[in-house]
């Protein structure tokens, strides 16, 4: 078969239908035409413009351990800047109300018990799922540095965690399953590989005290080596330490100063 005997049958099917067609294709490609013209200038109209960095913007990641105020600070850092400038969100965090991730966390915990296997393998995917989503995050955020938007981050994957027990915002599969699961394992720290590094790494450093008051409930163990980890970070080129045991006006305040310092 040759492409012209596809292209001879290609017509001939479209001409044995022409008495089915709802509309010409030339006039249904100008409605579509049209239909995105107005959709376009309406969406000009009602977004109001943002103003963006001549060059590339800078991608400012906030981590620490829970109860640092991330969060918190992460928006009222874009709701500052937003006023004029790009400053869309970023989270690295788990993903935890897409559907993917909460069905795969579900049949994991069913099958547990029953299918010990199975469940293995539910959990690497759910990593899997994971660590693309924080791939696809660092993608999007440096597309929008590139336009001159500022990004402010809420958590960052960050090679210097990756040497604890549970790592955070890394890779978990060897950890949590060893290897059972070597080839999600080599797949997930593939993924970690391509994340790049932000423009400046603000580090949230407070005791083990302060937090545990601001987020009760934790576990004390697991809590205590995240602060362990994120107060063993030392000043550089790349990471800026701020104490945040201070009040949050205050942390705010010197978070302000240091992002536009940036700009």
């Amino acid at each position: 078969i040759t492409s012209r005997d596809i292209y001879r049958t290609r017509a001939a099917v479209f001409r044995s239908l022409r008495g089915f067609r709802r509309s010409h294709p030339a006039l249904a490609a100008l409605r579509w035409l049209r239909g995105q013209f107005i959709l376009s200038r309406l969406t000009k109209r009602l977004t109001p413009r943002k103003k963006t960095l001549p060059g590339r913007g800078p991608v400012v990641a906030l981590v620490g351990a829970d109860g640092a105020g991330k969060t918190s600070l992460a928006g009222d850092l874009r709701a500052w800047l937003s006023w004029k400038l790009l400053a869309p969100p970023a989270y690295f965090g788990i993903p935890k109300q897409a559907r993917t991730y909460r069905a795969l966390r579900w049949a994991a915990r069913r099958l547990r018990s029953r299918a010990p296997r199975m469940a293995g393998r539910l959990r690497g995917a759910q990593w899997l799922y994971v660590a693309r989503h924080r791939l696809a995050e660092h993608r999007r955020t440096q597309c929008l540095a590139e336009r001159g938007a500022v990004v402010i981050t809420d958590r960052y994957p960050l090679g210097v965690f990756r040497s604890m027990e549970e790592p955070m915002d890394g890779p978990r599969i060897r950890r949590e399953l060893g290897d059972a699961e070597e080839r999600y394992a080599s797949r997930e720290e593939a993924i970690y590989d391509r994340i790049g590094l932000p423009s400046r790494v603000f580090v949230l450093r407070a005791g083990l005290a302060c937090l545990g008051s601001r987020k009760p409930g934790l576990d004390p163990v697991v809590h205590g080596k995240k602060v362990s980890a994120v107060n063993a970070i030392g000043p550089s080129d790349l990471f800026s330490l701020v104490d945040a045991d201070r009040r949050y006006e205050k942390v705010l305040l010197d978070l302000k100063r240091r992002v536009w310092s940036l700009l």
